[in-house]
């Protein structure tokens, strides 16, 4: 109980520990996760694939509305199942069972054959070590978190060693193809390694790390600049456009021209999905930009395609709540500036439609903007149909 309430304290949540307790998300996550996985049982979807095709085979009426991006499994050997099938997974538990088989039969076989009491002592931790890795595995990060992963490489460069000891290569011939391997692994890791790093040093002072005085907005592109130049992935895309629609919104409040920033913001969106076509939100955040625009045409489009991808995560990425918003903005102008009554009208009554269903698919997690949204909505309709308009005779475009 009371590691349950320091939990709870650690990251900021409320509600009491009974409830924490009785918590059965990681066990639906592993029924979403089996699901995903029947889409691709033997080979699996690729690594991450459970970001993306929980999305896919979320079911709104099995689990309810969700609002989280939960992207792992938060266990271990399902996610791998789900990333490389079941050949991974098997391949994953068969290169565990032979590096811990070694010490293994120091531990059981070491001591009768007068083996080592170092030894044997090496071996021990190295087994208890790896089951209490193993054992967490099960319910939380070791592979995908920077800690976990790093104490699991030194338990199994521990198992490795004691299996190691007693066979040591004793001839060059033998010691070379040992070495070469280690080149051609070490090679790459230390590639990606020092571009991970010093994208990440660049990437630090931006997110307010150690960061003594504001940046000015020139600095801060500046920084992700650098930063996309060493790890070009949609990661850093998809901060440089979060960072553009932020000055975009400060612009407007100062009623300023917010054009260039909304620009570059569509810009780095569709970089980064480039990148990663399967992720809604950069999808809907490129449609909202396009949609700031006044590019009404392409918005769409680009809603539509976030909601191909979103499932049934409405709550999470709000694809059709943004659509609703953008056909609310787009036929009020036309109402207003071209009077296009009743093209509006028909709008108006679609948004409304797309507003449903955001908010029984969205659930509490879109409830107070759906509710702002339904209000205005509402509001322009009866106003058109008390002035008698009447829908057009196709459908708006």
């Amino acid at each position: 109980w009371l590691m349950l309430r320091s939990v709870l304290a650690r990251r900021n949540l409320s509600g009491s520990v009974e409830a924490q307790a009785d918590n059965q998300s990681r066990l639906e996550w592993l029924d979403v996760a089996m699901q995903a996985s029947g889409r691709h049982p033997w080979t699996g979807g690729g690594a991450r694939a459970f970001s993306w095709e929980r999305n896919l085979v979320w079911d709104v009426a099995e689990f309810g509305a969700n609002g989280q991006e939960v992207r792992f499994v938060h266990n271990e050997l399902i996610q791998a199942v789900v990333d490389y099938g079941w050949l991974g997974a098997l391949f994953l538990l068969v290169a565990l069972g032979v590096l811990f088989w070694g010490p293994f039969v120091e531990v059981i076989a070491g001591r009768a054959e007068g083996g080592s009491a170092t030894r044997v002592a090496a071996a021990c931790g190295a087994l208890a070590a790896g089951a209490c890795l193993l054992v967490q595995s099960n319910f939380s990060f070791v592979l995908h978190l920077l800690p976990g992963a790093l104490l699991l490489g030194i338990v199994m460069g521990l198992a490795a060693c004691v299996s190691g000891e007693a066979r040591r290569p004793d001839s060059p011939s033998r010691r070379w193809p040992a070495l070469l391997l280690s080149l051609v692994l070490a090679v790459p890791l230390l590639f990606f390694g020092v571009r991970g790093s010093l994208a990440l040093h660049a990437v630090w002072p931006l997110m307010g790390a150690g960061q003594q005085a504001p940046l000015s907005p020139q600095d801060v592109v500046a920084g992700y600049a650098r930063a996309g130049s060493w790890w070009p992935g949609f990661e850093i895309r998809q901060l440089q456009g979060e960072f553009a629609l932020a000055e975009a919104t400060r612009a407007v409040e100062q009623q300023g021209d917010a054009t260039a920033w909304l620009r570059q913001a569509a810009g780095h969106f569709e970089q980064a999905l480039g990148h990663h076509p399967l992720h809604p939100g950069l999808a809907v955040n490129l449609a909202n930009a396009r949609s700031a625009l006044g590019e009404d045409e392409q918005a769409r489009a680009g809603y539509e395609a976030a909601l191909r991808i979103q499932g049934g995560l409405e709550g999470a990425f709000r694809a059709r709540y943004s659509l609703a918003l953008h056909l609310y903005r787009h036929w009020y102008r036309e109402w207003v500036d071209h009077r296009r009554a009743a093209e509006a009208l028909a709008g108006f009554r679609e948004a409304r439609e797309q507003l449903a269903v955001s908010a029984e698919e969205g659930g509490w997690w879109v409830k107070q903007d759906v509710q702002v949204l339904e209000r205005r909505l509402e509001e322009a309709i009866a106003f058109l149909e008390g002035a008698g308009i009447g829908e057009p005779a196709r459908p708006p475009k």
